[in-house]
């Protein structure tokens, strides 16, 4: 019987996460409609809360400008001001975890992957997310990088044809 400590769980920060940042556009949404400064100040803990789970959260600046534009919701000074907190707490944590991935050795270097094979990693992701939506099978929380072959010297050749197809 497996433990049901979630806690404790590989998963456990992207279920932090998402929880806390969809409580943050839900408290955003709550700040636009009442103009309250508890819902805005709610917000601020609630994306505070999901960045220190996850660093993903840090797109949630894009997610408020996004929804203002969907409400209509005029670009004057207010709705400036209101955005640069968000902004500043995506900087100081997106730059906490590089610090902090660098320091534990999570980023690969550009000596252990070049450039361009950094470019196929990205057209993989832009191919199999989708494919896993439609086909969720051997879903995961963690996804290492590919090992290299011949010495260390090259990416499968399969990883050559995600730039073309993407």
């Amino acid at each position: 019987i497996r433990n049901c400590d979630w806690s404790s769980d590989v998963c456990s920060s992207d279920l932090l996460y998402t929880a806390f940042y969809i409580g943050a556009l839900i408290s955003y949404l709550y700040y636009l409609d009442n103009k309250k400064l508890s819902y805005y100040l709610a917000t601020l803990v609630l994306v505070c809360c999901s960045l220190m789970s996850k660093s993903a959260a840090a797109v949630f600046p894009l997610s408020v400008i996004l929804i203002d534009f969907l409400k209509h919701r005029n670009w004057d000074r207010q709705a400036i001001i209101d955005k640069i907190p968000f902004f500043a707490l995506s900087i100081i944590f997106g730059i906490l975890a590089i610090k902090s991935q660098n320091a534990t050795e999570s980023i690969a270097g550009f000596e252990t992957f070049t450039l361009y094979q950094r470019f196929m990693f990205a057209s993989f992701g832009a191919i199999i997310y989708p494919l896993k939506f439609l086909i969720p099978n051997g879903l995961t929380c963690y996804h290492p990088y590919p090992h290299l072959v011949d010495n260390g010297t090259r990416l499968p050749y399969i990883w050559y044809a995600f730039p073309a197809i993407d």
